[in-house]
């Protein structure tokens, strides 16, 4: 199993953070973002809705990227994820959950494959109306012989994936909040 978490610091209050982060602006720059010829994950939303009072958002990230070869045995040539995120804006919080979805023979593969964890924003305990976001990943992969690599290459991709995503939301905070 690999883990790991990374901490992000906004000059900003978390309230400010959270509804600029949550906008429709700032999901169409995510879904812009992807667009780019350099992108390195396509987005594309598939479900925005509330279930059990619960806002669940649901968006296919597909690697633009070439697969090793160790990988395409199970996924064929490219790499899609379901990301299904349950947000609850009175902790500042989403848990979130990525399935990878494969394009041939080897199903069981999603079985054996689990990718989640939690991101929230925290009031900063030493700066006055700023915020930080917190991101812990886990991920366990259960293929003998290969778990270890499988883990090590998907946290390293979400690691990269996560921290572009905080680079381009303060871009954007600094553009939305000043």
């Amino acid at each position: 199993m690999q883990t790991f978490e990374l901490r992000h610091a906004y000059p900003w209050s978390r309230e400010a953070v959270w509804t600029a982060l949550d906008s429709d602006a700032y999901a169409d720059l995510r879904a812009q973002h992807g667009l780019r010829p350099d992108a390195k994950v396509r987005l594309e939303p598939v479900s925005d809705r509330i279930e059990d009072g619960v806002r669940v958002r649901r968006v296919r990230h597909t690697l633009t990227r070439d697969i090793p070869r160790m990988m395409q045995r199970f996924t064929g040539p490219t790499l899609s994820y379901l990301v299904e995120e349950r947000i609850h804006p009175e902790s500042y919080t989403v848990q979130w959950s990525a399935t990878p979805e494969v394009s041939r023979g080897a199903k069981a593969f999603d079985k054996r494959v689990r990718i989640g964890g939690v991101y929230r924003f925290e009031a900063s305990p030493t700066a006055p109306n700023a915020c930080e976001r917190f991101v812990k990943a886990e991920i366990k992969v259960t293929i003998p012989g290969l778990s270890g690599r499988i883990e090590a290459g998907i946290a390293k991709s979400l690691r990269a994936t996560h921290e572009g995503s905080a680079v381009l939301a303060r871009r954007f905070l600094e553009e939305t909040l000043g």
